[in-house]
């Protein structure tokens, strides 16, 4: 009995109504919610929640201690248009419906299914410990807020709390694996935005150094699977330094010209005296300068491109001067004092965002219709690009180069990461998955 998970967001009542019994039997109280609008709709908004929804309710079940128990056919989406007592009927109210199953949906349980059996922090085999135990200090779970720091006993009597923050120490699982040593694992940090408006949250200042995004549920991506290997081990960019020693073909090297060429194309198209391709964690940069442009100006406005995020289709600020996000940025308010800034956001086949690609410059700026789609097609080309050198490293034989003979790139290996004390923005009502590969130590300080 009971909704199924597509039906426990599409509807506020039950509709028993086919049960014969003048919708009087199965539960009243179903703690549901419909998004906007009862049943079925066309409206893209409430559908776009629902999936949303959809996906949340998906991660706390399959990220929770215990054994997940799912109900057949919610991974497809399937619906029982309401009825939440349907074992009278034998029909296309019960039966699956194979034709209609949401394959994105699918994608994204598969993919949770397999970051739960990646990793045994979401399989302990103990209770958790809690923070302190006769005097030790045990960090084997923390709860923290928005802000970064933890829970106390206030915050947890406030009546009406919308968010929260959860840090799975991987060190802290109090467990031997088959060879009789401590089980280890990698650290996650969890965040639930249960609010109707996007919030930041600050990610705890800590010893572990840095967080990779596995899974956000405002995106439709499924959550990114355990890889043994850095991204920028695995990106098929290697340094111009060591090309030689590893013996790569003519094509390889000369394709690293062609990123240097596509800054220089969406410099030129979008008029600005510099731009950039910036690849987000392989720490791999391309720009190309038109006009004159010093050494030491052409480093600094690099570095601002580095910096910047673009979660969007493009970003275009006019004048960052009179932008609050950056504003106080030194280089915006010191040498070389940066006005203008356009990106977009470079968007491989799998979804998952890789780096930048962005113009400067030291006046304000404003493009026109035609030259913010042609910064979008350059971007699509600099993927292009990408995956081209992916396959060419394939075929690459009787080399030493690691970088080369292992190089791919999926959204198994491609993710943002954020450092320790960052401010992240979680849209509203999504959740939100960081890992740390950070293995040198166990316990965040004292906050």
């Amino acid at each position: 009995d009971g909704f199924t998970l597509h039906d426990l967001v599409s509807y506020n009542e039950k509709h028993n109504d086919a049960n014969g019994e003048g919708n009087r039997d199965g539960e009243s109280h179903n703690r549901s919610w419909n998004c906007g609008a009862e049943g079925p709709t066309e409206d893209p908004e409430v559908l776009s929640l629902r999936q949303r929804q959809k996906r949340n309710f998906l991660t706390t079940l399959f990220l929770s201690q215990g054994i997940p128990m799912l109900l057949g056919g919610d991974e497809l989406g399937r619906t029982q248009q309401g009825n939440n007592n349907a074992y009278c009927e034998d029909n296309e109210l019960s039966w699956y419906q194979w034709t209609k199953a949401d394959p994105e949906l699918l994608a994204f349980v598969i993919s949770l299914i397999q970051l739960r059996k990646d990793h045994p922090v979401f399989r302990r085999r103990k209770y958790f410990m809690g923070r302190s135990i006769r005097g030790e200090k045990m960090c084997d779970i923390g709860w923290f807020r928005p802000d970064g720091n933890e829970m106390s006993d206030e915050d947890w009597q406030a009546g009406d709390p919308k968010s929260i923050a959860i840090f799975l120490n991987g060190r802290g699982l109090g467990a031997i694996d088959v060879t009789g040593e401590p089980l280890k694992d990698d650290s996650f940090y969890i965040v639930f935005n249960a609010h109707h408006q996007p919030l930041d949250f600050t990610l705890p200042d800590s010893i572990i150094p840095q967080w990779y995004l596995v899974l956000d549920t405002s995106k439709k991506a499924p959550a990114r699977a355990k890889t043994e290997k850095t991204p920028a081990q695995l990106l098929p960019i290697e340094d111009p330094t060591p090309r030689a020693a590893y013996g790569a073909p003519a094509e390889v090297v000369l394709a690293e010209n062609a990123f240097d060429d596509l800054a220089g194309l969406a410099s030129h198209i979008c008029e600005t005296p510099l731009g950039c391709i910036s690849l987000t964690e392989a720490g791999k940069q391309w720009f190309r300068v038109q006009g004159e442009l010093d050494e030491q100006n052409q480093k600094r406005d690099v570095r601002f491109c580095a910096e910047t995020k673009v979660e969007e289709e493009l970003v275009e600020v006019p004048d960052v001067a009179q932008d609050e996000k950056f504003a106080a940025n030194p280089l915006v308010n010191a040498e070389p004092k940066i006005r203008f800034f356009a990106g977009t956001p470079l968007v491989s086949p799998e979804g998952d965002t890789l780096g930048t690609l962005c113009v400067v410059d030291h006046k304000p700026h404003t493009l026109t219709e035609t030259q913010k789609e042609a910064l979008k097609t350059v971007s699509r080309q600099v993927i292009a690009q990408l995956e081209l050198r992916r396959h060419i490293s394939s075929m690459v034989k009787d080399t030493t180069s690691p970088e080369i003979s292992t190089a791919a790139l999926s959204r198994n290996v491609i993710s943002p990461f954020y450092k320790s004390g960052e401010k992240v923005t979680v849209e509203a009502r999504a959740t939100v998955v960081f890992r740390s590969t950070d293995q040198t130590g166990t316990c965040f300080p004292d906050q």
